[in-house]
C-alpha cells in the first residue's frame, strides 16, 4: 500500500516539474516604457500557427515572430478571436506600428493582412490597444530577456 502512494506521489510530483514557473518566461522589454512575457515564434510550424485559433491575451503577454534575415514578411488574421497591434523591430529598434488589425470576428468576417513598410526580422503581435497604452513609437529600442 505504501509503495502504492510512494508512486502516486512520485507522479504528481514529476507533472509538478514540467511546468515552467512564470518567472522563468521570456521578458521583451520596449524602452524602459513596458515590460511583457513572450512566446517565440522561430519556427514555420509555429509561426503559421501564431495566435490562431488562441483564446485573447492580456497586455502583459505578446508573440514574437523571429526570421533569420530582414524583409517585408506577410502576415494575416485567419482564424483569429480577437484584434491585434502588430509592432515590426529590425535589430533592436521599432521600425514601423500597424494598430487594431481586425479578427475575422470582429470584421464582417473578413480577413485581414497585416504588412510592413520596412524590412524586420522580428515581429511582436500584442492585444488590441497596446501600442496606444504604452505610447509605442517608431525608433524605440527593443530589449529581449531569453
Amino acid at each position: 500500500m505504501w509503495f502504492l502512494i510512494a508512486i502516486t506521489i512520485l507522479i504528481l510530483a514529476g507533472f509538478g516539474l514540467k511546468t515552467k514557473p512564470a518567472s522563468s518566461k521570456n521578458k521583451l522589454t520596449i524602452k524602459n516604457k513596458v515590460t511583457i512575457s513572450i512566446t517565440i515564434a522561430d519556427t514555420d510550424q509555429k509561426r503559421t500557427q501564431g495566435y490562431s485559433n488562441h483564446s485573447a491575451i492580456g497586455y502583459d503577454e505578446g508573440l514574437l515572430f523571429v526570421f533569420d534575415q530582414p524583409d517585408r514578411y506577410q502576415f494575416w488574421m485567419k482564424d483569429m478571436l480577437f484584434d491585434l497591434d502588430f509592432i515590426f523591430i529590425n535589430g533592436n529598434r521599432v521600425v514601423y506600428l500597424l494598430e487594431n488589425v481586425k479578427a475575422p470576428v470582429n470584421n464582417n468576417n473578413e480577413v485581414e493582412y497585416a504588412i510592413s513598410q520596412e524590412p524586420f526580422d522580428r515581429l511582436l503581435e500584442v492585444k488590441s490597444g497596446f501600442i496606444d497604452k504604452f505610447n509605442i513609437k517608431l525608433k524605440d529600442t527593443v530589449y529581449i530577456e531569453l
